[in-house]
């Protein structure tokens, strides 16, 4: 579920893949903007699903007219290339080497 914030008060908001989904396509216009969010973490990329694929799209296109947002996707185990190709230009890579 989703908690009621005060979006003025709160600067972060924590939720699973299918909420975030829901307000990209209820928010889409604003969702993205300055005000509301900057920056977007999504973990565990690898476990792919329609809802990740569909999010994973949406973002592509949003990055494409913001490209200011900051988009950090995360995962032991995704396939790097081919997880850059749904992007309009190749974001950069960083790899952190494991156990």
């Amino acid at each position: 579920g989703e908690t009621q914030i005060d979006r003025e008060a709160c600067r972060l908001l924590f939720c699973t893949n299918g909420i975030l989904l829901r307000r990209l396509l209820g928010e889409s216009d604003d969702m993205f903007s300055d005000r509301t969010c900057t920056h977007l973490v999504i973990d565990e990329v690898h476990e792919r699903s329609v809802e990740i694929d569909l999010l994973l799209t949406l973002l592509s296109h949003c990055l494409a007219e913001r490209p200011g947002l900051r988009v950090l996707l995360m995962s032991a185990t995704m396939d790097v290339e081919q997880l850059a190709k749904m992007f309009p230009t190749r974001p950069p890579i960083l790899k952190i080497p494991g156990r």
